[in-house]
């Protein structure tokens, strides 16, 4: 069975008829994104991290934690995030120095289901192996 026929994947196309991103709720909330692996990058010049930014504190007023996992040694600047209201005391960083290792920690969070909110910050153009990602 290849990854993308489990029943846990869906295809893009298919959040088109998804109730939960109708016209009428805004997409990109933890609710729309609960149990959904997703990928958000954008030309240099899109505020991406302002907006992962946002998705953490939505999370951390909830009591929720999350965590973000980084690979580069250059990831978000602290004092932005605490300007847009995230909880820097209550967001651990881990730092992997490979995207294997990388992708070996996110499991581990994830497989422990104590993080609501993982954010795997990798390098631009990283490609993740299939392997890896459908055990």
């Amino acid at each position: 069975m290849s990854v993308l026929e489990r029943p846990s994947i869906q295809k893009a196309v298919s959040l088109l008829e998804n109730r939960s991103f109708s016209h009428t709720s805004p997409t990109f909330t933890i609710a729309n994104l609960t149990g959904r692996v997703s990928e958000l990058s954008a030309p240099r010049n899109v505020p991406v991290l302002s907006f992962v930014s946002l998705l953490i504190r939505e999370v951390q007023l909830t009591n929720e934690p999350a965590v973000w996992v980084a690979v580069d040694p250059s990831i978000f600047f602290p004092p932005d995030f605490s300007a847009n209201g995230v909880d820097l005391s209550a967001l651990p960083v881990v730092w992997a120095p490979h995207v294997r290792d990388a992708v070996r920690a996110v499991e581990h969070l994830l497989r422990s289901s104590a993080f609501t909110l993982v954010i795997v910050d990798l390098p631009p153009n990283t490609i993740i192996d299939q392997g890896r990602l459908g055990k």
